[in-house]
């Protein structure tokens, strides 16, 4: 099921862009790289809220988010990959 999951993550890779903000998760600063992002995160980091969006919601002013990725291997029949934007 791992090497399933993986090729379908690689073969839907394709759909976001690297980022080129210096302090985003995969962009070529980063010490996550691109291609080691799955598909979701790439998602989640592409279309996430930006700086500018934010603070329509919190009604205050904000920092630039951040993206935490975590993978979590082991006994799981699938990779299991937790992301956050704090």
């Amino acid at each position: 099921m791992d090497e399933s999951f993986a090729a379908m993550n690689k073969l839907l890779d394709s759909e976001y862009d690297q980022p080129l903000d210096s302090e985003a998760s995969g962009s070529a600063q980063s010490l996550i790289s691109w291609s080691d992002i799955g598909r979701n995160g790439k998602r989640f980091v592409a279309d996430g809220p930006t700086k500018a969006q934010i603070p329509a919601v919190l009604r205050r002013e904000a920092m630039q988010p951040i993206l935490l990725i975590k993978v979590l291997t082991g006994s799981a029949p699938t990779a299991n990959v937790m992301c956050r934007r704090i």
